[in-house]
């Protein structure tokens, strides 16, 4: 006698991973290009003599873009854009590399390039000032992308 097999709960568990991995992928995509736009914006709003601070001047002649920063917002202004660059690219990176700890990788790929580059900065081989301020930055850009991660995989085992 044949027996049928039903195996349409393994179907749907596959529907529902690869639904799942879409999920995590465009969120990723969302979360670093908000990042990268924010950073953005604050490079080009508060760093007054960078060179895109100075062409979005000549550019639009916008009069905000062409006061300096007050010491209430220094930090903003020079920090935060160096943390949300670092957390989009972590973002970003997740979307190329296909491991299974991905979610690891990229954020360790981002500690590692940045600490090596403000390195490079401090003993002058490239231009730019060293700060381990940065550098914790980019920890905290990796750590804040790894619970993000975490956070979207604990939600799919979930459902």
């Amino acid at each position: 006698m044949n027996k049928l097999v039903d195996n349409s709960h393994k179907y749907d568990y596959t529907i529902n991973m690869k639904l799942h991995e879409l999920y995590i992928k465009i969120t990723n995509f969302c979360f670093g290009l908000i990042s990268l736009s924010i950073g953005g914006c604050f490079y080009i709003i508060c760093r007054p003599n960078s060179y895109i601070h100075k062409m979005f001047i000549s550019l639009f002649s916008i009069p905000l873009l062409s006061r300096k920063p007050t010491e209430d917002i220094i930090l903003l202004s020079y920090y935060l854009p160096d943390f949300l660059w670092a957390l989009s690219f972590c973002c970003f990176l997740s979307l190329i590399i296909h491991t299974k700890n991905s979610h690891y990788v990229a954020p360790t790929v981002v500690i590692l390039l940045g600490t090596v580059w403000e390195i490079l900065q401090l003993f002058q081989f490239i231009t730019g000032t060293g700060d381990f301020i940065d550098i914790l930055l980019y920890l905290a850009a990796g750590v804040t992308s790894v619970i993000i991660n975490f956070l979207l995989n604990s939600k799919g085992e979930k459902t």
